[in-house]
């Protein structure tokens, strides 16, 4: 936590602040898709893949331990907006359509006066998935890119562009004093992968480059089959110098806020959506297991006028992200969102003031434990996970036919022995997991559907999936 007078100033000066009758703060959210916390200098890597968003961490609060709802993205970002479950939104398939009785931050942000704007390089999550609910403008950005027979098919949007929409939307007149919500989803570690030459080089340090066709084709999922070690290290390549590109767009981002005076008072958020595996336990790619290299995600939150780190080593779930931004501007989280706010674990006074001059009081007590799952067709499954908890204690992957992983996380971070901890910890994990999936079954019903149509399809080959 925050230690020292500058920290007391800073609160202070928030608190003063708000007292004043100090605007609302703008909200931006940046998700990196399929990132994992240890390409990040800010989670103990020393490669520097990650300058920019290092130094952000620098003046931020470090959730250390942050997870993910589910491993891949369409139900990860229904959990960060709707601050539920996999079981209770019930995304479970790329035809699933986010309900319209489902309450989205954006709704809530926008019902209070908030200009709302996402702009999504992830092409799987358009309009009419459900995805854009209390988004004044919710754009994904798909690349059209014909073949050599010239059929219709689509690339990659890369940051540049996430960058220039923001920036458009950004430059437009809004009601003087309006805040704003801006969502932004990059796609620069998912495959396929295209990073710029020298950023590849960077990572090769000398050594000759994999062919890149080779590696993106192979990362096709699901990835059944053989990964020789020199494929691995391949995608590890191409995945790190992706690392190194999105990193540059971000300061660029940052630069561009910077020149628009757009950061003294917006709180910012970075996550991902879930991480990615590379043969740790004999997977690549993500959505098949609950491992560690998949869930555990980075979370860093900035607040206006920060300038030192914070590393907060508790628990914390994507599930929180929207009401932590609720609470920080003073808005109440609505009924539905399972998630706390993390106001309390990040050391800030306790809810006496707020952006908007409420004195309600919403801080909780800390959750004992945090919760994922992988609800899918077991026909498409790869791994029996079908949910996990973590504690301070350890970790318990539960399987679809009542098979029980136990890993001590502090002992075995790689998670190589199923058969760890004590029965007292075994025990009380399975208990937690007992209430948590009685919970989420209540009143859950699987999310409408919509077909796949040929541009649906496509969508998906070109980001590796095959069906």
């Amino acid at each position: 936590m925050f230690r020292g007078a500058a920290v007391a100033l800073l609160l202070l000066g928030l608190a003063v602040g708000c007292q004043r009758g100090a605007p609302p703060p703008n909200v931006l959210v940046i998700l990196a898709d399929t990132l994992r916390s240890d390409r990040l200098g800010a989670y103990g890597n020393s490669r520097q893949l990650s300058p920019f968003i290092d130094s952000l961490a620098q003046r931020g609060y470090v959730f250390r331990n942050a997870y993910a709802q589910t491993p891949w993205t369409n139900p990860s970002v229904a959990s960060l907006f709707t601050s539920r479950y996999q079981s209770q939104h019930g995304i479970v398939t790329f035809a699933s359509v986010l309900a319209d009785h489902e309450l989205t931050l954006a709704e809530v942000l926008r019902e209070r006066g908030y200009a709302t704007a996402g702009f999504n390089a992830n092409y799987l999550l358009p309009p009419k998935t459900g995805f854009g609910q209390g988004f004044e403008v919710y754009r994904t950005l798909a690349v059209p890119k014909a073949d050599a027979h010239g059929h219709d098919k689509f690339a990659k949007p890369r940051a540049e562009r996430v960058n220039s929409e923001a920036f458009a939307w950004l430059d437009q007149p809004r009601r003087a004093g309006q805040p704003f919500f801006l969502y932004l989803h990059y796609m620069e570690a998912h495959n396929p992968y295209t990073p710029e030459a020298e950023f590849l080089a960077r990572v090769l340090g000398g050594r000759p480059a994999p062919d890149q066709g080779a590696v993106n084709t192979r990362m096709n999922m699901p990835n059944v089959g053989v990964f020789p070690d020199d494929m691995v290290q391949a995608v590890k390549d191409y995945y790190d110098a992706e690392v190194i590109s999105l990193d540059r767009q971000l300061r660029a981002l940052f630069d561009g806020l910077a020149a628009r005076h757009l950061l003294d008072n917006t709180v910012v958020v970075f996550l991902a959506d879930h991480g990615e595996e590379f043969r740790e336990h004999e997977l690549m790619g993500h959505g098949q297991t609950l491992f560690e290299e998949v869930i555990h995600v980075p979370l860093i939150i900035v607040l206006p006028g920060q300038t030192q780190r914070a590393d907060v080593a508790g628990l914390a779930s994507v599930v929180d992200v929207a009401p932590t931004l609720l609470d920080l501007a003073g808005i109440a989280a609505p009924s539905t969102f399972e998630g706390h706010s993390l106001r309390a674990r990040m050391g800030l006074p306790a809810r006496g003031w707020s952006l908007f001059g409420s004195s309600q009081a919403t801080d909780v007590a800390v959750p004992a434990a945090i919760y994922s799952e992988l609800i899918k067709n077991d026909l498409d499954r790869l791994s029996v996970h079908q949910r996990a908890v973590r504690t301070d204690d350890g970790k318990l992957i539960a399987g679809v036919g009542g098979e029980q992983e136990f890993y001590d996380l502090k002992g075995d971070p790689a998670e190589t022995n199923a058969a760890a901890l004590d029965e007292v910890a075994r025990s009380r994990l399975a208990g937690e997991l007992a209430r948590f999936t009685a919970h989420v079954s209540q009143g859950s019903a699987p999310a409408a559907t919509r077909p796949l149509d040929n541009d649906t399809r496509e969508r998906m080959r070109a980001l590796g999936y095959d069906e």
